[in-house]
């Protein structure tokens, strides 16, 4: 348990603190690929790198700044895939009265405020409501924080559609929506120093074994723009990576029966179309081979949760012991993928009771490592009986 534990620190300190924020197209995430690729190594596996088109975001610098108090607003930051923008300001407020209607509003070249953040009544979702904007010539919109986020900081995915032509894009939480709202008629400087582009991004897979039957063990090793993403998911890559380590030699009994991936998935934090780009080109590439299972490491090892098994497709899995209270998975992850072709997917998911997902409070200290080495020994557990 000492190595494991130790193990675990170690992954953690180096994807967390050394490489830090790991989004498409920053060389962060290139080099979180090339650790994970000779950690594989250097267990003895094959390692392959599979790589497919993703879009990028060169992301170099954020201001908000209250001109007339002289103050940088608190808690805000820029969205994944914001354009550079430039602009004084005082903002459009846009209501939910309002979100159906926006044509009829003078907002071509204007800063708004999205004031609105139940958007079930209407056609948009924050990424179509951002593209709507972005056609209608808005120069930046403010995004509160909603939907299963802290309200202490903003979330950097709040809104990430890669499809915005001109637009930026910002995430503002609790502390800083109010204090925009008691200075509405304030003028406000943004600065977004960043850039969108097309790029490739690669999964890392390690292999072993020359069976027909297949097994697939993934985590996805991006992570929202400016967070660590200790929990989501640079703590599913530590573990995939020790359960690598610790079940080599068990694997190796099973070699003529079973082939097993273990997938390190890039760019699960955005979805452009339907699937995950990273999983997604995983199962269009195997999918006429004879993928029994995924188990899926993702969001894991919070303070103060408690854990559930998540399971699609369960009528297709042998029986089997799990560790906790079967649910029916939400196939909103690197899971999705391989759901979309039948393939059953198994996911321990910690039920949180403080939302650090997606924000810069996704951290080592938010990370309970006793759980972590806790949860290597139930997905162990798991693999041995799957196989």
């Amino acid at each position: 348990m000492d190595i494991l534990c130790n193990n675990l620190h170690k992954h953690m300190n180096k994807l967390c603190l050394d490489i830090g924020s790991k989004h498409c197209g920053s060389p962060e995430l290139d080099k979180a690929g090339q650790y994970i690729a000779e950690v594989f190594a250097d267990e003895g596996y094959e390692v392959r790198k599979e790589e497919y088109p993703v879009r990028g975001w060169d992301y170099r610098s954020f201001s908000l700044y209250n001109v007339t108090q002289k103050c940088e607003v608190p808690a805000a930051c820029a969205c994944y895939f914001s354009n550079y923008v430039d602009i004084y300001d005082t903002p459009v407020w846009i209501t939910n009265n309002e979100i159906n209607k926006l044509e009829e509003l003078d907002i071509k070249g204007r800063l708004c405020f999205v004031a609105s953040w139940n958007l079930g009544g209407n056609v948009f979702g924050y990424n179509a409501l951002a593209e709507k904007l972005d056609s209608l010539g808005v120069a930046a919109a403010i995004f509160l924080n909603r939907g299963g986020h802290t309200q202490l900081a903003p979330s950097s995915k709040i809104e990430r559609s890669p499809f915005l032509k001109n637009m930026g894009a910002v995430a503002i939480a609790e502390q800083g929506a109010i204090f925009m709202a008691n200075h509405k008629t304030d003028t406000y400087h943004l600065k977004i120093d960043a850039n969108c582009y097309d790029t490739t991004a690669y999964n890392v897979i390690a292999r072993i074994g020359r069976g027909a039957k297949k097994g697939v063990i993934g985590a996805h090793y991006d992570t929202a723009p400016l967070t660590q993403g200790a929990q989501d998911d640079t703590g599913g890559v530590a573990i995939m990576l020790e359960m690598a380590r610790m079940m080599k030699n068990h694997l190796e009994d099973y070699m003529d029966e079973w082939t097993i991936d273990f997938a390190a998935f890039s760019a699960e934090e955005y979805i452009p179309h339907i699937l995950p780009p990273g999983s997604g080109d995983y199962v269009e590439r195997h999918k006429d081979e004879d993928i029994r299972w995924f188990l899926n490491v993702d969001d894991v090892a919070p303070h103060f949760a408690y854990h559930e098994v998540a399971i699609s497709n369960i009528e297709k899995l042998p029986d089997i012991r799990y560790p906790y209270e079967v649910v029916k998975a939400p196939l909103s992850g690197d899971d999705k993928s391989f759901h979309s072709i039948g393939v059953p997917t198994i996911w321990i998911n910690a039920v949180k009771l403080y939302r650090e997902l997606h924000t810069a409070m996704d951290n080592l200290e938010h990370t309970d490592f006793d759980c972590m080495c806790k949860m290597t020994n139930e997905y162990n557990e798991l693999l041995k009986q799957l196989l």
